[in-house]
């Protein structure tokens, strides 16, 4: 039998996404010998950041400031607080949530010294549903989007004067953790050569990612009897190894995880032609001027579904309804101008940096994009130049023998096309007035449509989406202090076993409660690689 490979470094960091990769430059800046471990291959470095929109969650900045937005840590804290749900055994989450609120100029700092840098007005987004949310626009989108923070830091790396410190190794698949007084090891195997391995270390580091990928078994293990099961046909958005093996690894030392049952779940998945992994799906936002409707064509609500409010209580809405899956009717038009895909490539003018044609996009909508999406989900997106061959074609896509209501559908369209065209001044339906309050904000008066009907000769052709809901990221985490450092079941913390990023629940095992602010996800990445590598100085 062939011997275990033996590994030696200062620090061993298991998980190359975006905070491995972060932790990683930080301690070359300290001149420490690092081992990087990626159970994928060289095309994982960055993880899911390399796929993101590339939005940070980010307070007081001087985007904010030049639009004579006066955010303070303060009024952020308070929001955060209104929307995630603390419970008062919550200490180290709690912990967590307010230090970002005080240092998310830690990140911006960071990004900006990466030679990245934001679109100029942030976006407003999770104002709240039955609770109140951001309370100012806060969520600030990178130029190049996280793809090109990616490329940025993986550069930093390369070029740094240390980078022979650094040693990264990929397929190699951490299964189990050592934790002792005077140091830390990571074992697993090799899977290229199916050796074994034992990597030790003064201190090592898990950035491996959260619960709610792989085959989905995990999530479904942790989720909440309390909330409405999950669906039998649920879309993975999240990463392939994203199983939760280390967190079980972490419970086996006697270390503690928190908050497994919750996560962010968004409500409009569509199927990915590549099928990547199980189960794989491509995460979209509606448009505003659609309509939400469920399996049988009742239109979901009241209230009514709007992205920009509570991305989990939509998800929470389409959970309860039957077949537990929806659809979204809207037209091209519309479709160009506000369907939002969460994914960089479909974001190319922000990820190229192309500002014009951003702006153009903008302006007058992104037929790329749509197109894109309509040749890449043609089972999820269908289009038509009537609404009876719509509905026919829906029908036809209806799962589980579910018989849609035509006629109610269409009597929803009408009724709602009949306000649009009466002038904002009369009204009524809450998703017309909804939207009419985002539009006193700038970026959204440019962003969404005005005064436009669905059924329009020349706004065609009309399109269904058919959406699933799919998982995107893990709110809980294995529990961790300030300085990063995994808590014991005692309550004290292991002095030579740290962990960040998604594997954290972002910071503390959850530190956006039960419901999130949205760009907290890879502001917490960057956020706990930056500070475990200060705790490591």
């Amino acid at each position: 039998m062939e011997s275990k490979q033996l590994i030696q470094s200062d620090v061993i960091i298991a998980g190359a996404g975006i905070a491995g990769l972060i932790a990683a430059l930080m301690l070359l800046e300290q001149g420490k010998k690092i081992v990087l471990l990626e159970r994928g291959g060289a095309e994982n470095l960055g993880g899911l950041a390399l796929e993101a929109a590339g939005g940070i969650h980010l307070i007081d900045t001087p985007e904010q400031r030049r639009l004579g937005i006066n955010d303070t840590p303060d009024l952020a804290w308070q929001d955060w607080q209104s929307f995630a749900h603390f419970h008062p055994h919550d200490i180290h989450p709690k912990q967590w949530a307010k230090f970002y609120c005080t240092h998310s100029n830690d990140i911006y700092a960071f990004i900006k010294n990466m030679g990245v840098s934001f679109v100029p007005r942030p976006i407003w987004i999770e104002r709240g549903f039955f609770v109140p949310g951001n309370s100012y626009p806060r969520w600030h989108l990178m130029w190049g989007t996280g793809f090109g923070l990616v490329q940025q830091i993986i550069k930093a790396i390369h070029t740094h004067p240390k980078c022979d410190n650094l040693t990264i190794l990929f397929q190699h698949h951490v299964t189990a953790i050592k934790a002792e007084k005077q140091g830390a090891a990571f074992c697993g195997i090799n899977l290229q050569t199916e050796q074994l391995f034992e990597a030790r270390a003064d201190n090592i580091i898990i950035a491996t990612g959260g619960i709610s990928g792989s085959d989905l078994s995990t999530i479904r293990r942790h989720w909440s009897l309390d909330d409405p099961p999950l669906p039998s046909h649920l879309l993975n958005g999240a990463h392939l190894y994203g199983d939760g093996q280390l967190h079980d690894e972490v419970v086996n030392i006697g270390g503690k995880v928190s908050r497994l049952q919750y996560h962010w779940i968004y409500p409009a998945g569509v199927h990915h032609p590549e099928n990547r992994k199980p189960h794989d799906g491509i995460s979209l936002l509606p448009a505003a001027h659609s309509l939400w409707f469920n399996a049988q064509g009742k239109r979901i609500g009241p209230p009514p579904l709007l992205i920009g409010t509570n991305m989990m209580e939509i998800t929470y809405a389409i959970l309860r309804e039957p077949g537990q899956y929806s659809w979204s009717i809207l037209n091209y038009k519309i479709a160009t101008k506000e369907l939002i895909v969460s994914l960089s490539r479909y974001f190319s003018a922000v990820r190229d940096k192309r500002k014009l044609k951003f702006i153009r996009n903008l302006l007058w909508g992104d037929q790329h994009r749509i197109n894109l999406l309509i040749e890449e989900a043609p089972q999820d997106v269908l289009l038509a130049n009537s609404l009876s061959e719509l509905l026919n074609k829906m029908q036809a896509q209806s799962l589980y023998g579910f018989e849609l209501d035509k006629e109610n559908i269409s009597r929803e369209i009408d009724a709602f096309d009949s306000q649009i065209k009466r002038g904002i001044a009369w009204q009524t339906d809450d998703q017309l007035r909804r939207i009419e309050h985002y539009r006193h904000y700038l970026v959204e008066r440019l962003r969404l449509c005005r005064n436009q009907p669905i059924i329009d000769p020349k706004a065609l052709p009309l399109m269904a989406i058919r959406q699933f809901p799919i998982t995107r990221k893990s709110l809980g985490g294995i529990e961790t202090d300030l300085h990063c450092r995994v808590i014991h079941q005692d309550g004290e913390a292991f002095p030579h076993l740290y962990a960040i990023g998604e594997a954290a629940g972002f910071g503390g095992g959850g530190m956006n409660g039960q419901y999130a602010l949205e760009g907290t996800f890879l502001g917490g990445c960057i956020l706990t690689a930056l500070q475990c590598a200060k705790s490591l100085a």
